[in-house]
């Protein structure tokens, strides 16, 4: 899970960020964070960890990443900006290639095109002699060691804006239009979206103002490539040697006629499974159209000098079209296929905040809010689906021969309803002691459930006028420590059994499937506690900084499928289960190596480690597999004493004595898939300039 995107106080909504999909073929499809206009942006923060829940809930487990967009200025005077940007993208990093062998198998190259044809390097030694190649020619049997470099092209990419505010002393108006046109490192695969954003607030007396804002995005993606096994990528990392990227341009016969005319051209021959990445960029159909509105109304209310209040109501409603083609001649669907499905998710907050701030004495500040939010989720969907096209030529739904039955997902509702308070105590401007509790009520836990309180307390200290207090050196040397606890419900519908209606039953009846996954009404929220210190420090003039958290987090009552005998009528019953802990560490280092009237150069580089330990699952279930190869020969678990993200596969066995086993043709022996490979997210780095 990832962090909550804050829009200027608003919760937006991050639904198909990551569609996912499996170890073959996954699709990382945008949204949340990347529809946000950087040009709107006036400031970031970040909220660590579970503290932040007080505040925007459950879904602030993982922290908080707060964004204020820009407002008008209060000048008179028509302010116009204009902002341009290119940027050239190349792949940074390719993998090694050998290039002392060719196409070909077990030492020889190929020389059947019909028959023993294949996409592996593992022939003859290129010597540029005249071998077959997949064109069905022979050519010089010579080494490409740029092929994969050649394949990709530089993207650019052009983001062009305009901004337009006024104001004056009671108010502002701002206006901007963004246009984000990107064309990708893989060939004839671009987006172009469209942001226009428009923002006023007013002074209505010396009381009363209010705030408005509404972003209109539209994106428009073509060419987009799924990653995996199946993905674009492993077909060209995996080009024979001595294949020229050139040669699969033409990747189908000219004007054909007959199904085996219709077939992919590819490197690895016509009888293989093996895509030819020109095709899938230049002649499949991969687009998607994404339609976003959000924003915000908010009334804000000063009774006196230290009491206010704002009420507020936002909005996200998201809107996505997706059509995929598989043209006849595919090298996974001979016949072709077609896709077309639209979803549509929205998100409702509606809040107010009370908050009192007054000096108790000249040393002692006390800052107290009570506030409440109903916060309203949804997502429907419908999808049509099918293969094999009657004319091979002509890409539309009424044109395919086998039709699946329409997928619909009927409006899903999610609601919560909270309320929240915090308190900050701060001393002498030194010692901040923060106090916070909240309470859901959450539509998807049952009546005895729905309700959980969580609640946190940290403590901060700023030390710098103690240890430096002429700041010759340090600018800031803060101390914090914190302790949070926060509840988390389910998804909705995980209570009650429902079934499905297959569009097409047995012998025409009406028939329900039965599901593999046996509800469960009795479900409570998850509950996870943590514990955090950290050490902030700037020092030279703030030209230098350095941010240092350790951290403690235990899990418990995870909501888990977990698997049971097929005796029972399903393949998993939904449970509260088990302990994770997750203890780690984080440092951020900061600089400023260059900064003038007119220039400044910021970097930094975040390092980061974590280990995650399933404490416990079940009774008799030692560990749980998230994803596997086809072949079972590497698989991604959840292993009791270990982590989530565990990976385990095959090594080379060995014998006693530590020497590597091989079979009669002396190739080396695989072992049983059960070896621990290490963790997929123990450690990160990350460096910014």
């Amino acid at each position: 899970t990832q962090a909550l995107i804050v829009v200027d106080g608003v919760p937006i909504n991050a639904d198909g960020t990551n569609t996912g999909g499996s170890v073959y073929n996954s699709v990382t499809s945008g949204g949340g964070l990347t529809d946000i206009n950087p040009n709107d942006i006036e400031s970031i923060s970040v909220l660590k960890g579970p503290n932040a829940s007080a505040l925007y809930g459950s879904r602030a487990g993982n922290g908080v990443i707060l964004i204020t967009t820009k407002k008008g200025t209060q000048s008179e005077r028509l302010g116009v900006t204009l902002n341009t940007n290119i940027t050239f993208d190349t792949p940074m990093i390719l993998p090694d290639f050998q290039n002392e062998y060719g196409q070909g198998t077990l030492g020889a190259a190929y020389t059947d095109l019909q028959g023993d044809f294949g996409g592996a390097s593992w022939g003859a030694r290129l010597d540029g002699t005249q071998k077959l190649y997949f064109t069905g020619s022979n050519k010089p049997y010579s080494a490409q060691p740029d092929n994969v470099k050649n394949f990709f092209q530089t993207g650019l990419r052009a983001i062009s804006s305009i901004a337009l505010e006024k104001g004056s002393n009671s108010g502002s108006v701002r206006f901007s239009y963004t246009n984000n046109s990107t064309g990708s490192i893989l060939p004839d695969s671009k987006l172009d979206n469209h942001n226009f954003n428009l923002r006023g607030d007013l002074q209505l007396s010396n009381k009363l103002s209010i705030d408005a804002k509404a972003t209109y995005f539209t994106q428009e993606i073509s060419g987009r490539q799924g990653a995996g096994g199946e993905g674009i990528i492993s077909y060209i990392y995996g080009m024979p040697r001595n294949v020229n990227p050139v040669d699969l341009e033409t990747f189908q016969e000219e004007n054909p006629g007959t199904p085996e005319e219709f077939k992919v051209i590819n490197y690895a021959g016509p009888n293989s499974n093996t895509g030819n990445p020109y095709w899938m960029l230049r002649h499949d159909v991969n687009e998607e159209r994404r339609n976003r509105f959000f924003g915000f109304a908010k009334m804000n209310y000063q009774f006196n000098d230290w009491l206010s209040a704002f009420i507020r109501i936002g909005s996200d409603i998201t809107n996505v079209s997706r059509v995929r083609i598989d043209k006849p001649g595919h090298h996974f669907y001979a016949t072709g296929r077609m896709s077309k499905g639209q979803n549509t998710y929205g998100e409702l907050n509606s809040e107010f905040l009370i908050t009192a701030n007054r000096d108790l004495s000249d040393k002692l500040n006390l800052v107290v809010s009570a506030g409440g939010n109903l916060s309203k989720r949804t997502s429907e969907g419908i999808s049509n689906s099918g293969d094999t096209f009657k004319i091979p030529t002509k890409f539309f739904l009424s044109n395919l021969v086998n039709m699946n039955a329409p997928g619909e997902t009927p409006q899903i509702i999610k609601k919560v309803n909270s309320l929240y308070g915090t308190a900050n105590l701060g001393y002498d401007n030194f010692l901040y002691l923060d106090l916070t509790t909240r309470n859901d009520w959450s539509s998807t836990l049952a009546e005895a459930n729905r309700s959980y309180l969580y609640s946190s307390a940290s403590i901060s200290a700023i030390l710098t006028r103690f240890i430096d207090p002429s700041q010759e050196v340090f600018n800031l040397i803060k101390l914090r420590g914190g302790w949070a606890e926060v509840g988390n419900d389910t998804s909705p519908y995980q209570l009650y059994q429902t079934f499905s209606v297959p569009g097409q039953g047995y012998l025409g009846l009406t028939t329900l499937s039965a599901p593999s996954v046996k509800l469960n009404p009795d479900l409570k929220p998850e509950s996870v506690t943590s514990t955090e210190f950290g050490l902030e420090l700037n020092l030279l003039n703030n030209r230098l900084n350095a941010d240092l958290s350790i951290y403690d987090i235990t899990t418990t009552d995870l909501i888990f499928n977990v698997p049971v005998p097929a005796a029972t009528g399903y393949s998993f019953f939904k449970e509260n289960i088990g302990e994770v802990s997750n203890k780690g560490v984080e440092i951020l280092i900061g600089g400023v190596p260059i900064q003038t009237e007119k220039v400044r150069w910021n970097t930094s580089v975040f390092f980061s480690k974590n280990k995650n330990k399933l404490v416990s699952l079940i009774d008799d279930l030692e560990y749980f597999t998230y994803n596997t190869t086809n072949s079972g020969n590497l698989s991604l678990r959840a292993q009791v004493g270990g982590g989530i993200g565990d990976i385990y596969g095959t090594v080379w066995q060995k014998d006693d004595a530590g020497n590597h086993q091989v079979n009669a043709n002396g190739i080396p022996i695989a072992s049983t898939p059960d070896n621990y490979l290490g963790n997929a997210q123990e450690m990160y780095w990350d460096f910014r300039s």
